[in-house]
């Protein structure tokens, strides 16, 4: 019975040993503010740091690119 419930707390201590994720939702933003959604990115935390996964949709012709905030402020100065 010892070994079982040893286990079974094994078993519930690896469940819980899952790699934190997120989903963001993107938006389009230009010159004039920010627009319609264009998808998510995926966040997820690696033993090699951060995975973004992005799915994107209706992006125009060209080259884009993001950047991460070390904080949620993005105000100007």
């Amino acid at each position: 019975m010892k070994r079982f419930a040893l286990a079974l707390v094994t078993l519930v201590v690896c469940a819980g040993a899952q790699a934190a994720s997120d989903e963001v939702e993107m938006n389009l933003v230009t010159s004039q503010g920010v627009g319609q959604s264009i998808g998510t990115v995926k966040i997820t935390e690696t033993d090699k740091g951060l995975e973004f996964a992005p799915d994107l949709k209706a992006l125009p012709p060209g080259e884009h690119g993001f950047h991460v905030h070390a904080k949620g402020v993005v105000s100007q100065r």
